[in-house]
């Protein structure tokens, strides 16, 4: 077997394994952009339909797909001997692409917005048997360890609505909450990770209570309907969120924005 040769550091591995391994765990990089510099020259390929839409990445051993999900039709289908039809067919995708017109039917729809969602969801649920679940949960959970699954985060995920919202940015900064709790448990821990003893940007971690948790509940007190200006609610309810953390001696550690991130794999610090 051919070895296979980093190509950061130039480190020859037997398997696609132990190559995916050392590449997150020592240059902290993707697989999959690991396996663009191997076999692409970083340039990520596209649907051969011609839509221009980049391809899905599987895995090191089977790389990216041939088309988008459900795009192999225009290209591949029952008339695909009419050439005439088939060059229509697949310029007609090209400018639905190129004007922003096509989508898929599901788009921005859920079970709880959609009966046709919900009944696929449903049968596709029922026709499965506990250990075909079970099996299907062990593959995505490993599929996101080992870092073929990316999480799409900032601008790219698609609840994305503009950035932190005001009332959890309000309660963050709020200099109460800083003054008489993050600071001492800053000072309390040296300045430094309790992971890895490390000085550099430094963050307050919940420990035990979830800071969306408790914004949720002091939020869920007051109401918005009928306020033209809803910064006063704000205010006040990061000054209650400020005091619940001060009077309550809410539970945090201290770590670096490295540590904190493997606490948050899906948050883009």
């Amino acid at each position: 077997m051919q070895p296979i040769k980093c190509p950061e550091c130039g480190l020859e591995l037997t398997t696609n394994i132990k190559m995916s391994a050392h590449w997150r765990l020592k240059h902290f990089r993707t697989p999959e952009e690991l396996y663009l510099l191997l076999h692409h020259n970083g340039v990520k390929p596209k649907c051969a339909c011609g839509c221009g839409e980049d391809l899905k990445f599987h895995s090191l051993k089977y790389g990216f797909g041939t088309y988008r999900q459900g795009h192999a039709t225009s290209i591949k289908n029952n008339w695909g001997h009419n050439v005439k039809a088939l060059d229509k067919s697949h310029a007609s995708r090209r400018s639905s692409f190129k004007n922003d017109k096509w989508s898929a039917w599901n788009k921005g729809l859920s079970k709880d917005s959609d009966d046709r969602v919900k009944a696929y969801g449903e049968s596709q649920s029922n026709n499965m048997t506990k250990e075909n679940k079970q099996n299907r949960s062990n593959k995505m959970k490993d599929q996101w360890e080992n870092g073929n699954i990316v999480p799409l985060l900032g601008i790219n995920h698609p609840k994305w609505s503009g950035g932190v919202s005001l009332l959890s940015a309000r309660c963050h900064g709020h200099s109460k909450l800083y003054t008489e709790w993050k600071y001492p448990k800053l000072v309390a821990a040296g300045f430094r990770c309790s992971r890895c003893s490390s000085s550099d940007t430094l963050h307050v971690h919940h420990d035990k209570e979830r800071m969306a948790d408790i914004i949720r509940r002091f939020s869920e007190k007051h109401s918005y309907e009928g306020r033209e200006d809803q910064q006063p609610i704000e205010h006040l309810i990061a000054e209650e969120v400020a005091s619940y953390h001060v009077e309550n001696s809410v539970s945090a550690i201290i770590l670096c924005e490295k540590c904190h991130g493997t606490e948050h794999k899906t948050l883009n610090f």
